[in-house]
């Protein structure tokens, strides 16, 4: 009896510390993107980046001198989206996208992704992609997409 009492508690502890250590790794958004200014982006699709803990989209949108520059768009995690109905792999290359959403706060970094080294390679690149545009503050976390035939995601069904 007692050592079923011992291993329940010690079962309780390590996954109270799992929960803390995982809470305390993640963003707040607050903290991260400045929501007193909110920002609307139109562009090209350029790839679907699915992978945890963010799925993200890069896009391609021209800049005052006409110059298309990619910002990646910081999305919930790919089960959610999916279960939600959004599938950003099924936008194409090409389509065309607004995004209403929250630019990074001025001086926030990112860090790096941490790669386990078992992703393919294509992945790991897209995924320094994302870290990059971070980088260069072309990061935005969507409140709301417009897909190319007209539907409106919002946030609820980009982050639940």
């Amino acid at each position: 009896m007692m050592k079923s009492t011992l291993l329940y508690l010690l079962a309780a502890s390590l996954g109270l510390f799992v929960l803390a250590s995982t809470a305390s790794a993640h963003h707040s958004v607050g903290a991260s993107f400045d929501t007193s200014k909110p920002i609307v982006l139109k562009g090209v699709m350029e790839q679907a980046v699915w992978a945890n803990p963010h799925a993200h989209l890069l896009i391609g949108v021209k800049n005052s001198n006409g110059i298309s520059e990619t910002w990646a768009i910081e999305l919930g995690p790919p089960n959610a989206l999916i279960r939600g109905g959004f599938d950003g792999r099924r936008l194409k290359q090409g389509d065309e996208i607004a995004v209403t959403g929250f630019g990074q706060k001025q001086g926030v970094t990112f860090n790096e992704p941490q790669l386990s080294g078992r992703e393919a390679p294509e992945l790991a690149a897209l995924l320094k992609v994302v870290a990059d545009r971070a980088k260069a503050n072309r990061l935005v976390h969507a409140t709301e997409i417009t897909l190319p035939d007209g539907r409106k995601l919002t946030s609820g069904e980009l982050w639940k």
